[in-house]
């Protein structure tokens, strides 16, 4: 086959300065996607490096490209220790790669015969959706593929969503304004507000200035989502008629 071959993963933690060498030892062999970090490494607030060992083919003139589905929270990556790419911001505030596929062409002045590792360094905490998700190895036209998906997954469903969630909330605020007896207008314009509050945090790419670290917008985009819970319940309530929002005068 002309296709490279996926040959062994494995995960440390990382010490020292973000992208310091990886270490000697502490190596653990893992599966994609690897989001087990509470329970290998519990209480664990820090980063890790990802060692992907692969075999490059002897046929074929198709240039080869890596894929990362999405990693968490920051990351960088290197081909046989050469940088090929790192977020902005590898400490706190950190850069967000959270839900955002990416591919990069493989240099060929970089890419030695036989065995090539790929090392991925990610910043994380277990508190949060952490680690390296799915990767795709391959030539550059199998990439794409999988890079187009991943967008379409990732991002353009959740365009989409925000559009029309903005569209309609906008439309029950402005029938609201008019027919202020009508409050599930008023609760359907509040729930769509905090929804777009809520996933524009999540497809920010930068943790700052906003907040201060991580953990903090984490927190924020909880509150977020459980309003709109409760903002949502309530219109349903009260769209619907029930006797308990009438005892509530809603």
């Amino acid at each position: 086959t002309c296709e490279p071959r996926l040959i062994n993963i494995e995960v440390a933690q990382a010490s020292g300065e973000p992208l310091s060498p990886p270490p000697e030892t502490g190596w653990y062999s893992t599966t994609l996607p690897d989001v087990t970090w509470q329970s290998r490494w519990p209480n664990y607030r820090g980063n890790a490096w990802y060692k992907l060992q692969w075999q490059k083919p002897e046929c074929g003139d198709q240039p080869l490209a890596f894929h990362v589905h999405s990693m968490g929270v920051a990351g960088a990556v290197f081909l046989n220790h050469s940088l090929l790419w790192r977020d902005a911001n590898l400490t706190e505030p950190l850069s967000r790669s959270i839900g955002i596929p990416r591919y990069w062409v493989l240099p060929d002045a970089l890419l030695k015969p036989g065995i090539n590792t790929i090392w991925v360094w990610v910043s994380g905490t277990t508190t949060q959706y952490t680690g390296l998700q799915d990767v795709e190895l391959g030539t550059l036209p199998t990439v794409l593929v999988a890079q187009q998906t991943s967008w379409w997954q990732n991002q353009a469903l959740l365009l989409l969503n925000l559009g029309v969630t903005g569209v309609l909330g906008t439309l029950a605020f402005f029938i609201w304004l008019r027919r202020r007896n009508e409050h599930s207008y008023g609760l359907y314009a509040l729930q769509a507000l905090l929804w777009l509050l809520y996933c524009s945090l999540q497809m920010r790419q930068e943790t700052g200035p906003l907040f201060s670290d991580s953990l903090q917008m984490s927190r924020a985009n909880m509150l977020l989502f459980l309003g709109f819970i409760l903002s949502f319940s309530l219109f349903v309530w009260s769209f619907g008629n029930y006797k308990h929002m009438r005892r509530l005068g809603i």
